[in-house]
């Protein structure tokens, strides 16, 4: 009988275990998605020389928010830093909303 209710026991642990693994596995999804649309970006941003509106719209339906951080009136040549974040909610690392963001240069006007 009590092996019976050690493997109930057991199965609780093994149960949050796969679900961690499930939550890494879905966060490491969301950052490279974050990824993608950031070299995306980068490749708008040079094109249109700034961020624009267009691009932002974009970014917004796909949850994403864009932060310029430096040199946010470039000239060609420049570079510019921008920060893609999204939110991302776990199912047992944290009780709250995790925010997840990545880092980006473009040059303007360097687009090959």
């Amino acid at each position: 009988m009590s092996y019976k209710f050690a493997f109930i026991l057991s199965l609780l642990f093994v149960v949050q275990i796969l679900i961690l693994g499930g939550d890494i596995f879905a966060l490491q999804v969301v950052y490279t998605n974050l990824d993608a649309l950031g070299q995306t970006t980068s490749f708008r941003i040079a094109q249109a020389g700034r961020i624009d509106e267009a691009t932002t719209m974009w970014l917004l339906s796909k949850n994403t928010v864009i932060t310029c951080l430096q040199n946010c009136t470039p000239r060609f040549g420049d570079t510019l830093e921008f920060k893609l974040e999204t939110t991302y909610d776990p199912l047992i690392i944290s009780s709250e909303t995790m925010t997840i963001s990545v880092t980006r240069s473009a040059v303007i006007g360097y687009y090959n």
